[in-house]
C-alpha cells in the first residue's frame, strides 16, 4: 500500500498536492512555507521580495556578534538562542574530514551567512589542529563579515575561486543553501573543477518526486519579512547530479523534519566524496 501511495504521489502534479494540503491544514499554514510550482526562475523572483529586504543583514550581523561575544549560544536565520544546540550530522561529517586528513579541516562554506555554522560549533571546531573556514557570500555579507567578524581562521569571499586561492578546501559545506540558487548544480560542478574532495549538505529541501520543483518560500514574520525562490530537489536527480560530477554519495542523513509546502518534502543531508580523491 505504501508503494502504491508513493507512485500516486509521483504522478500527481504539485498543485494538486497543494489543494489537498490547503483543504487539510487551512489558511494559516498556507500563508508561509514553500508555495507554488513556477516554470522559470524569473517568475519566482518576480513573486518574491528577495534576500535584499531591508534589515535582514543588519539583524543577522547583530545576532552573530552576540554569539561571538558570548551573549547568545548560537544564531539561526538571524534569531539568537540562549542554549547550545548542534547540527550533529554536519559536525560529525566535518570531524570525519578532519580525522581523514590528519587534523586538517579547510571548509569552503558556500552561502554561510556570517559564519553561522562556524560560530555555532566553535567549541568543537577550535580543537582541530589545522582549521580554516572560508565563507562565500553576497557582496554585502562579505563586506560586513570582513569589517566586523573576520579573523585569521574565519574569512569571507565573494566567489568559490577566490576562497580556494587562499587555501585548498578539503570540504564544501552546503548548509541549507543549495535550494536558493538559480543554478544549484553549477556549484557542484565548480567544486569538482576546484578539486574539492568532499561535499557535505545539510538542511536541503528534497522530495521523492520525479523532478525538481521551483517554489517561493515565504518566511514567517517573527523571523523577518521576506520571500525568495526555493527549489525542492528530486532526491533521485540530486544524487544523479552528484554522481555525474564525480561525487558518489555516502549514506544520507535521515531527514530532519517534514517541510511546510505544496509538495511533501523534507529537510535532509548527505556526504559525497569525490571518487578520484578518495582512492
Amino acid at each position: 500500500m505504501r508503494e502504491a501511495r508513493s507512485i500516486l504521489r509521483d504522478l500527481t502534479p504539485p498543485l494538486l498536492h497543494a489543494a489537498y494540503r490547503n483543504a487539510r491544514y487551512g489558511a494559516a499554514t498556507r500563508r508561509f512555507g514553500l508555495r507554488g510550482d513556477y516554470d522559470s526562475w524569473a517568475r519566482a523572483v518576480a513573486a518574491s521580495t528577495g534576500y535584499h529586504a531591508a534589515g535582514i543583514l543588519d539583524q543577522t550581523l547583530e545576532a552573530t556578534i552576540a554569539v561571538r561575544d558570548g551573549r547568545a549560544a548560537y544564531e539561526s536565520d538571524s534569531i539568537t538562542f540562549g542554549d547550545p544546540s548542534y547540527r550533529w550530522d554536519t559536525l560529525a561529517a566535518l570531524l570525519w574530514v578532519a580525522a581523514r586528513d590528519k587534523g586538517r579541516l579547510e571548509v569552503l562554506d558556500f552561502g554561510g551567512s556570517l559564519g553561522t555554522t562556524y560560530w555555532r560549533h566553535l567549541d568543537f571546531l577550535q580543537r582541530i589542529p589545522n582549521l580554516g573556514w572560508s565563507v562565500v557570500e553576497q557582496a554585502a555579507h562579505v563586506r560586513a563579515g570582513r569589517q566586523h567578524l573576520q579573523t585569521d581562521t574565519l574569512r569571507f569571499y565573494e566567489t568559490m575561486e577566490d576562497s580556494a586561492a587562499r587555501a585548498a578546501p578539503n570540504v564544501l559545506l552546503l548548509g541549507g543553501v543549495l535550494q536558493y540558487l538559480e543554478s544549484p548544480y553549477a556549484v557542484i560542478r565548480t567544486a569538482a573543477e576546484l578539486g574539492v574532495p568532499t561535499i557535505v549538505m545539510d538542511r536541503t529541501h528534497i522530495w521523492d518526486g520525479p523532478r525538481d520543483v521551483l517554489t517561493v518560500q515565504r518566511v514567517r514574520p517573527e523571523h523577518y519579512d521576506a520571500s525568495y525562490p526555493s527549489w525542492i530537489f528530486s532526491s533521485a536527480r540530486l544524487v544523479s547530479e552528484l554522481q555525474d560530477a564525480g561525487f558518489p554519495v555516502l549514506p544520507e542523513f535521515a531527514p530532519v523534519r517534514p517541510g511546510n509546502g505544496d509538495v511533501d518534502y523534507a529537510e535532509g543531508g548527505l556526504i559525497a566524496e569525490w571518487v578520484e580523491r578518495s582512492q
